[in-house]
C-alpha cells in the first residue's frame, strides 16, 4: 500500500503541474501504466480492476469520481488494449481522454 500512495504522490504533483485540458489525459495515461505494471506482474483482471478501483477511493475530487467511473465503464476494455500491448497514450485516446497524435 505504501507504494501506491508513493504513486498517487507523484501523480498528485503532475495533476497540479498540468493545466485543466491536459489533466484528464495525465491521470488516464498514469492508470493505465499503473495497470500495465500490475499486468506484468501476473495479476488477474479481477485484482488490477479492484486494485485500481481501491486507488480510486484515495484521490479527491473530482479525480476521484473520474476514475472511478472511468474503471467501471472501461476497465475490461483497458485490459484488453494493455494485453494487446497498446500504448497509454493510444488507449486514453480511444477513451476521448488524450487527444490522438
Amino acid at each position: 500500500k505504501e507504494k501506491m500512495y508513493s504513486l498517487f504522490l507523484i501523480l498528485f504533483v503532475a495533476l497540479a503541474s498540468a493545466d485543466t485540458s491536459s489533466t484528464s489525459c495525465t491521470f488516464c495515461t498514469f492508470i493505465v501504466r499503473t495497470a500495465e505494471t500490475l499486468i506484468q506482474n501476473n495479476n488477474t483482471e479481477e485484482k488490477v480492476l479492484s486494485f485500481i478501483a481501491n486507488a480510486c477511493a484515495l484521490v479527491p475530487a473530482p479525480y476521484g469520481d473520474l476514475c472511478t467511473q472511468e474503471v467501471e465503464q472501461y476497465g475490461p476494455f483497458i485490459i484488453q488494449l494493455i494485453i494487446e500491448k497498446e500504448t497509454p497514450e493510444v488507449i486514453c485516446g480511444q477513451l476521448s481522454l488524450c487527444n490522438a497524435s
